[in-house]
């Protein structure tokens, strides 16, 4: 995973716009991962903001790291089960780094 990714992942998962805000869901124990990824959903032009930010999400829709949909005028973004995974992991390792 290349660092742009990285960022655009903790983008999605801690954008003020979703209900996960970069935390797992408050009852993880009961909750499966999808419900988890489910949670990092957002607007897309939140997350989506220049020509790089559109190459940097194809290519993590492309992996299989994030999902793009679209109703009428709106579209949104969220991680997908292996990007919420993704995201796990990207946290753990900043805060062995950090600690």
């Amino acid at each position: 995973m290349t660092p742009l990714q990285e960022q655009m992942i903790l983008k999605i998962a801690h954008n003020e716009m979703n209900a996960a805000k970069g935390k797992q869901s408050y009852n993880t124990a009961k909750s499966k991962p999808s419900y988890m990824a489910i949670e990092t959903n957002t607007w897309a032009d939140e997350i989506i903001e220049s020509a790089e930010d559109k190459i940097v999400f194809a290519s993590l829709v492309k992996d299989g790291l994030a999902r793009h949909s679209r109703i009428a005028l709106c579209a949104g973004v969220c991680l997908t089960e292996a990007g919420f995974a993704a995201y796990l992991e990207i946290k753990e390792s900043a805060s062995i780094t950090a600690g």
